[in-house]
């Protein structure tokens, strides 16, 4: 099956693609007009069953899915995980999802909390799965009675409580933990972006350093407004929150300044030889690096292929 930007989700990722004989060319040509009218042109999930046809009732439902959840790594993940239950009570029973019984699911329920190794998940990892197939099953408008979140969720501690640490707790731990081993000021200035600014941590890794505001725009203020863009963000609604001139000044920066220094000593080290050049002649400018030379063989470290020693430099 050929790749698209949109990838169709296929019963045959896990089971292994069948002989392509199986197959006559009629019976794939009907299935790939599908997979581009329904992956490409309309950008909407598609599932299909093991002889390529389309399975009308996990496609429908993550067509729902997709419509109702903005995240589509969250959609595709529920589209999935309703696959893979499909394929399961195909393979153990023979049925499809509208012949499904309440035994079906408890079995289930069973083999990915207590089954064999290769398919089992932690309780909260079947938690994610429970949540899919609850909604499935409402999707479907298929009800019953002893099957409730309460009653097939695998454990509910650790998602229902919080758990919370001091203050004087967490200091302690930057300090002796994040900032005492390697790395200490990026773990430290990731750690005080998170902890004061309520920024996830997948939006602090995509951060850019010209979206930091400059420590000149807090004049007295200790704390300003930061706009964090929505290219970062989850749902990808930019939103605002506070950030600390504190964890800027402190932390932040200095972090910034130790990597600026890395990355300028590395393609110093890559792009010149020992000896090449004269520490006085160094300078910083732009966030670029230059070789400010009074002789013959001035070149700009962006634009260099190969190490240029001056007569006299060598």
């Amino acid at each position: 099956m050929p790749r698209f930007e949109y990838d169709p989700i296929s019963l045959q990722r896990d089971l292994g693609r069948p002989d392509a004989a199986f197959f006559d060319d009629e019976m794939k040509r009907l299935a790939l007009e599908a997979i581009d009218h329904y992956a490409v042109q309309i950008e909407q999930p598609i599932i299909l069953h093991s002889d390529w046809t389309l399975d009308d009732t996990l496609t429908g439902f993550a067509d729902r899915i997709a419509a109702t959840l903005t995240s589509r790594e969250t959609w595709r993940t529920y589209a999935i995980e309703a696959e893979v239950f499909a394929r399961f009570l195909m393979a153990r029973h023979g049925r499809r999802l509208a012949d499904l019984r309440e035994a079906d699911l408890w079995e289930y329920r069973n083999r990915r909390l207590y089954g064999p190794l290769s398919e089992r998940l932690s309780p909260n990892s079947w938690n994610k799965v429970a949540a899919v197939i609850l909604r499935m099953l409402r999707h479907l408008k298929i009800h019953f009675s002893e099957v409730t979140w309460r009653s097939y969720c695998g454990t509910r501690e650790a998602d229902d409580q919080v758990k919370m640490v001091s203050l004087e707790n967490y200091v302690t731990f930057r300090e002796t933990g994040m900032m005492s081993g390697r790395n200490n000021l990026r773990n430290g200035a990731f750690s005080e972006m998170l902890v004061t600014t309520g920024i996830r941590c997948n939006e602090g890794s995509h951060i850019l350093r010209q979206e930091i505001p400059k420590i000149g725009l807090f004049q007295d203020d200790i704390t300003r407004i930061w706009s964090i863009p929505a290219t970062v963000t989850k749902w990808e609604k930019g939103r605002d929150t506070f950030i600390s001139k504190r964890v800027i000044k402190n932390f932040i920066n200095p972090y910034i300044y130790e990597e600026r220094s890395h990355v300028a000593a590395k393609i110093i080290s890559e792009r010149f030889p020992l000896k090449s050049y004269s520490p006085r002649t160094l300078t910083m400018s732009n966030n670029s690096i230059f070789f400010q030379l009074r002789r013959p063989g001035i070149a700009e470290v962006g634009h260099l292929e190969k190490p240029v020693a001056p007569e006299g430099l060598k």
